[in-house]
């Protein structure tokens, strides 16, 4: 974490850098004909959640066009991003020829939920995880949520 100073007398004018809070790496397969079971059988692992085509988030919510497989992990600081990817990729295949029929069937993407307070939080990714994702060639998402601080909100 970094300090700013105004000049005079001390002050802390702003912090900067340090953890993000809580965090989730998810595995989510997406296909308009996509068999939940399917997906499983590929992948040798059951899913945090998965339906199929049709599927409604609530009575009156519109039939969803897609069916989606998810594989999550989540977790809070100190643990960040990379412990729950290097967790989760722990619990996938390592064979390419599994991810290139996975790709050639489904959309397939690695969904980083990153929540934190403050303005300027990061992360990063050790190159043997880095690796591992260019193997897989699958594409990463990022949905970043960062709250306001309280002190600087009131």
């Amino acid at each position: 974490m970094i300090r700013w100073y105004q000049f005079g007398p001390p002050e802390i004018i702003a912090e900067v850098g340090g953890e993000i809070d809580e965090s989730a790496a998810t595995l989510a397969v997406y296909g308009k004909d996509l068999e939940p079971a399917d997906v499983t059988a590929l992948l040798g692992i059951e899913p945090t959640r998965s339906f199929r085509r049709g599927y409604r988030k609530a009575p009156r919510s519109r039939p969803l066009p897609h069916g989606a497989w998810f594989l999550q992990v989540r977790g809070k600081a100190p643990e960040g991003p990379d412990v729950q990817l290097r967790k989760l990729l722990t619990k996938l295949p390592d064979s390419e020829e599994i991810w290139k029929k996975l790709r050639k069937q489904y959309k397939v993407q690695l969904r980083f939920g990153l929540h934190m307070s403050g303005w300027n939080n990061g992360f990063g990714l050790s190159p043997d995880l880095v690796a591992r994702l260019a193997k897989m060639r699958i594409e990463l998402e990022f949905d970043i949520y960062a709250y306001g601080d309280d002190e600087t909100d009131a």
